[in-house]
């Protein structure tokens, strides 16, 4: 009976021996696809080809990684460390080392207080963080202590490089691309396989790290695969199916868009086999790339890099193949090329629509990558003018016309700090404004937009007038005079403009004066003539008080009514200039009572009418000041109906030969 237990015992061995091989192969032959990011394109034209080679490989075939517990060359991961905030702060500065000290020096940021937010691209491990805090004139704070804090690897949750992607290189013949994929739960090893364009293999590989990094010639497509197995024996078997690997495409590329050539150089190091550079790229939204790596057997990498910011590193390669800790990370900006200039276009000259604020619209071809623009205004002799930071393709500026202006553009990229020249480049656009032909006349023009003036004319008057409702003739001369202040406004640009004006005037009769007034408020013109001087013309509506002398036929006492109306007014001046300073000045101004608002005895008034002429001499002693004198005649005629039988209206009349005396000002100083 033992020997039977011990046969089936035996027998149970053998077949466990034969069958969990099999079993365990067979668990594991569904193809996992770890490259697997949406919809994937299968290589059908090379299909064939590529299996029929797999099948033909041999386990010599197969390579086993001996690096896999290299720390040095785990791939860095992005970390983003938030600043504490203190009160009253406008920015913050932070310096991060790693635990060990091994950098020469710290990396340094200046984060504003609005994001204090800074990000790090660093390899996994232990590393050390300090702040500091800054006011709005850059004065520092004190530093802070050093805080630790961990960097941690973690696999990628989709692989890089990516199905049918294009990658674009950072140099013109090759580069070391870094390929990495997510972690399988309960994968031993991941079988890696690398092809050309061709489907020759580059490299078969089975390893237990998920990134390998790959020197790769620029300008040529790959295939490659990744798979979890259990040991080497399942991965030949897996290349040995028919369908056993699927394989995905990507190309490497040279940039698209036209770079520059950086030189970069380190310190050299006697004991160095070669040095490494790597180089990634940060985007809009402040994320690295997948990064390209370099080697080189001089202390120094010449890399022609398209515009924008990157971050690069550097590390030494020791005997053995043995890499060196990576150095601190470098923040750099390839500058973009200068936008195309579309207007003004060189050597143009521009239409002025004003003299001293002629509006300029400058315009450029946009740049797709750009964040913003920084656009830069110079004078004809090349020293800066104004800049202006916009993230349109365009600015508006006021400038003065008659003269000539360079102008120049700078596209930056995100974080790239503006960087202002106080002289003009030798690239930057010549342009001119032409002269404008001003709205103003200088001497013989308001001296700014809102101006005024007063004035005063007297003289003896004389006064006529025939009251039938007493039997009072009146025919006398008097002293009078009048006094006037008006302000107005011209639009610089426009021919129009308004005027308000008040006046108080008197008479002396028998020692005693009177007093009668106006006012008006007017819409102006302005014209300009052919030998330059201006025409000048307001219509309004005034209000007029009219004095009426009456003597009483029995006792002669002698009393002063006033006549008061409302109507259109009429005003028109001309102005010319003579020297600089010295101009003349002819007004004239015609007033029709048209509403009745009282008079002596209450009954309608049947005719109101006034007109007015001058003539000024003008000096203007500054930009805001201005004197006139000269000679006026006035006119105020006046009818009203009557309660005499005989039906004659009642008349007065006031004429008179003045001499005037006018004061204009400016209430604002002239543009410049």
């Amino acid at each position: 009976m033992k020997n039977r237990s011990w046969a089936n015992l035996l027998t149970l061995f053998i077949l466990l021996v034969i069958a969990v091989p099999f079993w365990v192969q067979s668990r594991d032959d569904s193809y996992i696809d770890l490259l697997q990011d949406g919809a994937l394109e299968n290589i059908n034209t090379l299909e064939d080809e590529i299996q029929t080679r797999d099948a033909a490989l041999e386990m010599k075939d197969i390579q086993v990684d001996m690096q896999d517990g290299l720390k040095q060359d785990t791939p860095a991961r992005s970390v983003r460390v938030t600043l504490g905030t203190v009160e009253n702060a406008a920015f913050y500065d932070a310096q991060v080392v790693p635990y060990k000290h091994i950098w020469a020096q710290p990396m340094q940021f200046t984060a504003p207080t609005a994001e204090p937010i800074i990000r790090l691209r660093l390899n996994p491990g232990q590393y050390q963080i300090r702040t500091r805090s800054l006011s709005d004139q850059r004065m520092p704070g004190p530093w802070g202590p050093y805080k630790a804090f961990w960097v941690n690897f973690s696999p990628l949750r989709s692989a890089f490089p990516k199905p049918n992607s294009v990658v674009e290189a950072k140099s013109d013949k090759n580069e070391i691309i870094t390929f990495e994929w997510p972690k399988k739960d309960g994968a031993k090893f991941y079988l890696y396989i690398l092809k050309n364009h061709k489907g020759e293999n580059l490299k078969i590989l089975l390893t237990k790290r998920n990134w390998l990094r790959e020197p790769l010639q620029v300008d040529s497509q790959y295939y490659w695969s990744v798979t979890p197995v259990q040991n080497k024996s399942h991965a030949l078997s897996l290349l040995k199916q028919t369908h056993g690997v699927s394989y995905q495409r990507f190309s490497l590329v040279k940039a698209t868009e036209g770079g520059q050539v950086l030189n970069v150089k380190v310190t050299a190091n006697n004991k160095a086999e070669k040095y490494q550079f790597e180089v990634v790229s940060v985007n809009k939204n402040n994320e690295t790339s997948e990064p390209s790596t370099y080697d080189s057997f001089s202390p120094g990498v010449a890399l022609k890099l398209a515009p924008g910011e990157y971050e690069i590193r550097s590390r030494y390669i020791l005997e053995g193949n043995t890499p060196s800790e990576w150095s601190a990370p470098s923040s750099f900006f390839i500058a973009r090329s200068a936008p195309r200039p579309l207007s003004p276009e060189p050597q143009s000259t521009v239409e002025s629509t004003d003299d001293l604020k002629s509006q300029t619209r400058f315009e450029w071809l946009a740049d797709k990558g750009a964040d913003r623009y920084e656009f830069s205004l110079f004078a004809d002799d090349g020293f800066l003018i104004e800049t202006k930071i916009t993230q349109d393709p365009w600015v508006i500026l006021n400038l003065p016309a008659g003269q000539r202006y360079k102008w120049s553009v700078k596209a930056l990229s995100p974080r790239e700090k503006s960087n202002p020249v106080d002289r003009a480049p030798a690239s930057a656009t010549e342009f001119a404004i032409n002269n404008y032909v001003k709205l103003d006349l200088g001497v013989s023009e308001e001296s700014s937009q809102f101006y005024g003036w007063a004035r005063q004319i007297s003289s003896f008057s004389s006064l006529k007038g025939a009251n039938y409702d007493l039997n009072s003739i009146v025919n006398q001369t008097l002293y009078s005079g009048e006094t006037e202040g008006a302000i107005g406004y011209w639009h610089r640009k426009s021919r129009l403009g308004v005027l308000g004006q008040v006046g108080t005037s008197g008479v002396i009769i028998d020692g005693q004066y009177h007093a009668y007034n106006d006012a008006g408020i007017h819409l102006g013109y302005r014209h300009i003539l052919a030998n330059g001087a201006r025409l000048r013309f307001w219509l309004g509506y005034a209000y007029k008080e009219m004095p009426e002398v009456l003597t009483h036929p029995f006792t002669s006492k002698v009393d002063v009514k006033l006549l008061k109306s409302m109507g259109p007014e009429l005003r028109a001046a001309y102005f010319a200039s003579i020297t600089e300073r010295i101009g003349y000045q002819i007004q004239a101004s015609y007033y029709l009572g048209t509403q009745d608002l009282g008079t002596p005895n209450g009954l309608p008034q049947k005719n109101r009418y006034s007109y007015k002429g001058s003539f000024f001499g003008t000096y203007q002693s500054d930009e805001l000041n201005k004197w006139l004198i000269g000679y006026t005649y006035n006119v105020e005629h006046a009818e009203y109906a009557t309660n005499d039988p005989i039906g004659l209206p009642n008349t007065v009349e006031l004429t008179g030969h003045y001499l005037s005396l006018m004061y204009e000002f400016g209430l604002q100083a002239p543009l410049k």
